[in-house]
Protein backbone atom coordinates (compact mmCIF):
# COMPACT_ATOMS: atom_id res chain seq x y z
CA UNK A 1 0.00 0.00 0.00
CA UNK A 2 1.42 3.54 -1.51
CA UNK A 3 1.63 6.14 1.89
CA UNK A 4 0.21 9.54 1.65
CA UNK A 5 2.80 12.12 0.51
CA UNK A 6 2.71 15.61 1.30
CA UNK A 7 4.83 18.68 -0.23
CA UNK A 8 7.13 19.95 2.03
CA UNK A 9 8.76 23.12 2.04
CA UNK A 10 12.77 22.46 3.04
CA UNK A 11 12.71 25.63 4.22
CA UNK A 12 9.84 26.79 6.43
CA UNK A 13 8.14 28.30 8.20
CA UNK A 14 6.18 30.52 5.81
CA UNK A 15 5.20 33.56 8.36
CA UNK A 16 9.71 33.47 9.06
CA UNK A 17 10.21 33.03 4.80
CA UNK A 18 7.96 35.57 3.84
CA UNK A 19 9.70 38.26 2.49
CA UNK A 20 12.29 38.97 -0.39
CA UNK A 21 14.52 37.05 -1.30
CA UNK A 22 14.16 34.14 1.56
CA UNK A 23 10.15 34.41 -0.22
CA UNK A 24 12.01 33.65 -3.47
CA UNK A 25 13.82 30.86 -1.94
CA UNK A 26 11.38 29.31 -0.17
CA UNK A 27 9.20 28.96 -2.61
CA UNK A 28 11.49 27.67 -5.81
CA UNK A 29 10.56 24.67 -7.17
CA UNK A 30 13.66 23.08 -5.83
CA UNK A 31 13.07 23.79 -2.41
CA UNK A 32 10.28 21.48 -2.18
CA UNK A 33 9.85 17.74 -1.61
CA UNK A 34 7.30 15.20 -1.88
CA UNK A 35 7.71 12.95 1.20
CA UNK A 36 5.34 9.72 3.39
CA UNK A 37 3.60 12.03 5.55
CA UNK A 38 3.65 9.61 8.73
CA UNK A 39 7.45 8.62 9.84
CA UNK A 40 8.70 11.71 7.76
CA UNK A 41 6.96 14.81 7.04
CA UNK A 42 5.57 14.79 10.50
CA UNK A 43 8.37 13.82 12.40
CA UNK A 44 10.22 16.76 10.76
CA UNK A 45 7.41 19.56 11.63
CA UNK A 46 7.27 17.96 15.27
CA UNK A 47 11.13 18.00 16.20
CA UNK A 48 11.88 21.17 14.50
CA UNK A 49 9.84 24.50 14.40
CA UNK A 50 11.11 26.39 12.32
CA UNK A 51 14.49 26.86 9.62
CA UNK A 52 16.27 29.89 10.99
CA UNK A 53 16.08 32.64 8.16
CA UNK A 54 19.88 33.47 6.66
CA UNK A 55 20.33 37.22 5.86
CA UNK A 56 19.76 38.75 2.25
CA UNK A 57 23.40 37.82 1.65
CA UNK A 58 22.77 34.08 2.48
CA UNK A 59 19.33 33.87 0.50
CA UNK A 60 20.42 35.78 -2.57
CA UNK A 61 23.64 33.31 -2.86
CA UNK A 62 21.58 30.25 -3.20
CA UNK A 63 19.14 31.93 -5.31
CA UNK A 64 22.04 32.83 -8.12
CA UNK A 65 23.23 28.86 -7.43
CA UNK A 66 19.75 27.68 -8.41
CA UNK A 67 19.56 29.72 -10.91
CA UNK A 68 23.26 28.79 -12.91
CA UNK A 69 22.33 25.20 -12.16
CA UNK A 70 18.96 25.52 -14.07
CA UNK A 71 20.74 27.71 -16.89
CA UNK A 72 22.55 24.89 -16.93
CA UNK A 73 19.91 22.10 -17.31
CA UNK A 74 21.68 20.25 -13.91
CA UNK A 75 18.68 20.94 -11.23
CA UNK A 76 16.18 18.06 -11.21
CA UNK A 77 13.41 19.50 -9.31
CA UNK A 78 12.38 15.76 -8.27
CA UNK A 79 15.84 15.02 -6.43
CA UNK A 80 15.34 13.87 -3.22
CA UNK A 81 15.47 15.38 0.16
CA UNK A 82 19.37 14.60 0.30
CA UNK A 83 20.35 15.97 -2.65
CA UNK A 84 18.38 19.12 -2.08
CA UNK A 85 19.61 19.67 1.46
CA UNK A 86 22.66 18.61 0.38
CA UNK A 87 22.73 21.33 -2.21
CA UNK A 88 22.31 23.82 0.41
CA UNK A 89 24.52 22.65 3.30
CA UNK A 90 27.37 22.85 0.40
CA UNK A 91 26.45 26.69 -0.63
CA UNK A 92 26.00 27.63 3.45
CA UNK A 93 28.44 25.28 5.04
CA UNK A 94 31.40 26.85 5.46
CA UNK A 95 29.67 30.03 6.79
CA UNK A 96 29.87 30.66 10.59
CA UNK A 97 26.99 32.29 10.38
CA UNK A 98 25.09 30.05 9.01
CA UNK A 99 25.47 27.57 11.71
CA UNK A 100 21.60 27.86 12.96
CA UNK A 101 20.71 27.42 9.37
CA UNK A 102 22.55 24.51 7.99
CA UNK A 103 22.14 22.89 12.06
CA UNK A 104 18.43 22.67 11.23
CA UNK A 105 18.75 21.42 7.73
CA UNK A 106 20.83 18.62 9.09
CA UNK A 107 18.06 17.52 11.58
CA UNK A 108 15.58 17.15 8.48
CA UNK A 109 18.27 14.94 6.61
CA UNK A 110 18.47 12.79 9.91
CA UNK A 111 15.22 11.94 10.21
CA UNK A 112 15.17 11.15 6.73
CA UNK A 113 18.01 8.82 6.47
CA UNK A 114 16.32 7.21 9.35
CA UNK A 115 13.29 6.76 7.98
CA UNK A 116 14.64 5.65 4.82
CA UNK A 117 17.02 3.13 6.46
CA UNK A 118 13.84 1.32 7.50
CA UNK A 119 11.50 1.71 4.68
CA UNK A 120 13.69 2.17 1.91
CA UNK A 121 12.24 3.99 -1.91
Amino acid sequence: MLQETNNHHILYCRKKWNCGHAKKLRNHPFMQVELPIEGVHDKIHANLDAVPVPDLKQCKEAIQVLHILEKRNALNRKADIFTKINLLLCIWGGSKNMEPTCNALRVQLKIAEDYYNVNPR
